[in-house]
């Protein structure tokens, strides 16, 4: 029994699987080595323990471990049950098992033998295989597919070859080594015409040329039909020589040669009738489309990859003094010179990169003149992606360079007039507040303090002159805030400026002239009390008091003036004035915002300076604002603003 058992132990150990057994409890009871070394590799021992026990921590397949201890517990026999194990050196394998249950004589069941496997390289060259296959299938895939669009890329380009594939057109003959005819079919007889009878297995092919050529069905040079013949015999010997011939009904027959692998000579004679009338038709179609080009008064031109001209009108030839013929196959920096070729040749690269590009340059013409050129170029780009070259269109906007420049020169010179205007504007504001200061102060001193009591008349005057007094420097001020924003512009401080605390200050100033026409002032807000805009507080304010003074002045008495502010949705804020004022008409609109425009009421008495609103304009748009109206005649009108939102100061 100990030798049998040594026998077996080295039986077990030196077979390509390893052996293994397991109790009733389906605890390992024998392991051979190699086994052994797998299933347990210096974690924990294996005896004793279930396979259950020494799972993978990794192997999260819990369907798999509950099916094979149903197998199990049935005592049901198993095979290639896989599952992943580290080794001894830490390796995850995958295995294989195989297994049986072990009964003794009585039916007693004993537990299970079985054997095992590492199946590891068999699994990753299988998962390989299946790899190369479906990258190879793939592959023969994107084969199949490239070659079917290139034939029908192909038998769109070529009407004539999609007519011969479909009508088989074509004429075959197949002859041997010896010039023996083996092969022909039925439009090869047709081509032959007047010697299709001499066609039979075995005909000498030198013997048909010779009959063909005397035969007249095809146009030839008056030339000795031996000469002929015998310069066609040397052709024909040279695999892959292919001629055109024009038959003597007018039709076109190309003729190939293809030397066979036994020696012999394969004959394709397709008629190219059709190919030679559409090369005559691109013929005449280039021709027009020069002549066309030829009439546009741009320089236009193709370039191809090499940057050199392939094609130019006459435009284009008139710029520099020269023919077609000597520009085509020019580079393009031998004839615009190297100055210009520097600049041209980044957006030459960016367009035989597939990219369309414009730019401008100066080119010196053939008269030795600098013109300024707006030049772009389009990449030609085939059904495939390819690109063969560039058209470049060029204007010459060497003209309207000038007047734009004399443009700007004038745009120039006018600002520095209004600069000029709006400099003496404000010289003559500060120059005159300073007499009518003088005014108003002796005017209120005489009303105020004067010793003698002035008469009622004396006061009525004085009155008259304090009041003009005041609004003749509210005007001198209102100039000085226009020639400022005209010069120099405001000096703003931009902050986050509450909008509600804003509006309320501004109706405490305004709220007296309301009072006294009877105009009440409704405040319509939809925005919290927190809302900040990002904006200067006192010209804000400013803006603002404008905007409902004049809803006040221009509204009826017993009217209504109502301030709104919402939120636009794209990160800014509304604050809108409505009155129910007489409206403006449709005509006058675009004059609301033009200085000392008052439209209609210069005449009423209604008193201002038609500046109010030029001035907050300019306020709200150095603010990165908006302000505008919006009036329906006999309704009213709205006046809007609208300013970026802006964090409260305190969250800041």
């Amino acid at each position: 029994m100990r030798a049998s058992e040594a026998r077996f132990k080295e039986f077990a150990e030196t077979a390509s699987d390893w052996m293994w057994e397991t109790d009733v409890e389906h605890r390992f009871i024998f392991l051979s080595e190699e086994s052994a070394a797998y299933i347990s590799p210096g974690f924990q021992p294996a005896v004793g323990n279930t396979r259950f026990d020494l799972r993978f921590a990794e192997d999260h397949d819990w369907q798999k471990w509950e099916k094979h201890r149903a197998d199990l517990d049935a005592r049901r026999p198993f095979q290639g049950f896989t599952y992943d194990r580290p080794n001894a050196k830490g390796e995850v394998r995958r295995i294989r098992i195989n297994g049986r249950p072990n009964f003794d004589s009585d039916g007693t069941f004993l537990g299970y033998r079985g054997t095992a496997s590492d199946i590891t390289e068999l699994t990753r060259r299988e998962a390989a295989l299946r790899e190369s296959e479906l990258a190879l299938k793939a592959l023969n895939e994107e084969l199949e597919q490239r070659v079917e669009e290139r034939a029908r890329e192909l038998a769109e380009k070529t009407n004539l070859l999609q007519a011969t594939f479909e009508n088989l057109s074509e004429g075959f003959a197949l002859y041997d080594a010896e010039d023996r005819l083996v092969y022909w079919n039925d439009a090869y007889a047709k081509f032959v015409g007047p010697i299709a009878d001499q066609l039979r297995q075995g005909a000498d092919y030198e013997t048909m040329l010779r009959a063909f050529i005397a035969s007249g069905a095809a146009v030839y040079s008056k030339v000795d039909v031996e000469a002929l013949a015998k310069e066609r015999m040397a052709r024909r010997r040279k695999s892959g020589s292919n001629y055109e011939l024009e038959m003597a009904d007018g039709s076109w027959v190309l003729l190939r040669r293809h030397e066979t692998r036994n020696g012999g000579i394969a004959h394709v004679h397709t008629d190219i009738t059709d190919l030679k009338r559409g090369e005559e038709a691109l013929r005449q179609s280039e021709r027009r489309l020069s002549l066309l080009m030829d009439s546009v008064p741009a320089l236009f031109s193709y370039i191809d990859r090499k940057k050199r001209y392939r094609f130019t009108n006459a435009q284009y030839q008139g710029m520099f003094g020269t023919s077609a013929q000597e520009l085509n196959g020019k580079l393009i920096s031998d004839v615009i010179g190297e100055s210009a070729y520097q600049i041209a040749e980044p957006f030459l690269d960016r367009a035989l990169s597939g990219e369309r590009v414009e730019f401008d340059n100066v080119i010196k013409n053939a008269e030795g003149e600098s013109r300024d050129l707006h030049t772009a170029y389009v990449p030609d780009i085939d059904e495939i992606g390819a690109i063969s070259g560039i058209f470049a269109l060029v204007i010459d906007d060497t003209e309207s360079k000038q007047r734009e420049r004399t443009l700007e020169l004038a745009t120039a010179e006018a600002a520095r007039a209004n600069k000029a205007k709006s400099e003496f504007l404000s010289a003559m504001s500060h120059e005159l507040r300073t007499p009518l200061n003088a005014i108003l102060g002796f005017a209120q001193l005489l009303r105020d303090y004067s010793d003698v009591q002035p008469s009622e008349d004396q006061m009525t005057n004085i009155e008259h002159i304090v009041s003009g007094g005041h609004h003749l420097l509210a005007l001198v001020n209102e100039i000085l805030d226009l020639a400022r924003v005209e010069s120099v512009g405001f000096d703003l401080s931009l902050e986050p400026t509450n909008v509600i605390q804003t509006i309320r200050q501004s109706l405490a100033v305004a709220g007296p002239l309301a009072d006294k026409r009877h105009i009440s002032l409704d405040v319509s807000a939809g925005i919290s009390t927190e809302t900040c805009v990002q904006a200067d507080p006192n010209r804000l304010k400013q803006v603002l008091l404008n905007l409902i003074s004049n809803a006040i002045k221009y509204n009826r008495d017993d009217g209504s003036v109502t301030i709104d502010a919402n939120l636009t949705g794209d990160g800014r804020a509304r604050i809108s004035v409505t009155d129910t004022g007489p409206g403006i008409p449709a005509e006058s609109h675009d004059e609301v915002f033009l200085p000392f425009s008052r439209l209609s009421v210069e005449t009423s008495q209604i008193e201002g300076t038609g500046i109010g609103l030029t001035i907050s304009r300019q306020l709200v748009e150095n603010m990165a604002g908006t302000l505008d109206f919006d009036s329906t005649p006999g309704e009213g009108s709205t006046f809007w603003l609208e300013l970026p939102l802006a964090e409260p100061a305190a969250q800041q």
